[in-house]
């Protein structure tokens, strides 16, 4: 009797049930244009919210010989202490263009408040008229982190007023809409699978028994003599 093994669908029952779910990059990018001189930044733009972070305008409260705007007319300048960023989620990368007075250092924590990584600007000063030679306005400066940045601490002078962001892209990671099944729903799917392949295996082996036993099947003349008779002839 010929009863033929497959194992082929309780690892494709598996392989459905355990597939995780993908990630998928967010990349947004801000020129603060569109906004009044003065305003307050705050949650006008997607998946951030800026603290101490206001509005200045060429032609007005923005003195653009000395800290040019990279794009536009507008920058933001840390009003009244640092600029913090805290994002919806994540963020993996942070790059501004910035233009400053004092020494610029960027603070990376993650949702617990840790420390995950920092950068310095490259000079004491890059404004136009008071920069270090070499220097130049709107220099990018990134900031980066696999384990995600909850929130940013942007600080030049503690008191304010020391530097501008001409422009700020950052790049979150967000989990597929697909969600992951749980520990019970898998563990029932792979159930199901596994018995599903068990019924297709038994009817393999039925219909390969079946044909077995048709392949031998005797004429009814055969049947008639005993095997001792078959061999005698």
């Amino acid at each position: 009797m010929i009863q033929p093994k497959s194992n082929r669908w309780p690892a494709v029952g598996l392989i459905i049930v355990f597939a995780s779910g993908t990630l998928f990059a967010t990349t947004v990018t801000i020129d603060f244009a569109g906004l009044s001189d003065g305003t307050f930044v705050s949650t006008q733009y997607p998946g951030v919210t800026f603290s101490n972070a206001q509005i200045l305008s060429a032609g007005v409260s923005l003195d653009n010989s000395d800290f040019p705007p990279f794009t536009g007319l507008n920058v933001v300048s840390d009003f009244d202490g640092p600029i913090s960023l805290v994002f919806t989620d994540p963020a993996l990368t942070f790059l501004g263009r910035f233009t400053y007075a004092t020494p610029l250092s960027i603070e990376a924590f993650d949702l617990s408040n840790n420390l995950l990584a920092s950068v310095s600007s490259m000079y004491s000063s890059n404004s136009v008229f008071g920069g270090e030679v070499g220097s130049a306005p709107n220099e990018p400066i990134q900031i980066s982190s696999t384990t995600g940045i909850s929130r940013l601490v942007i600080e030049g002078d503690s008191a304010g007023n020391s530097f501008t962001i001409g422009a700020a892209t950052f790049t979150t990671a967000e989990d597929s809409t697909v969600p992951e099944p749980s520990s019970a729903s898998s563990a029932l799917i792979a159930l199901c699978f596994l018995f599903f392949a068990m019924i297709v295996r038994g009817r393999h082996s039925l219909t390969f028994a079946g044909k077995t036993r048709q392949i031998h099947r005797k004429s009814p003349r055969e049947g008639l003599s005993s095997p001792q008779q078959e061999r005698s002839h």
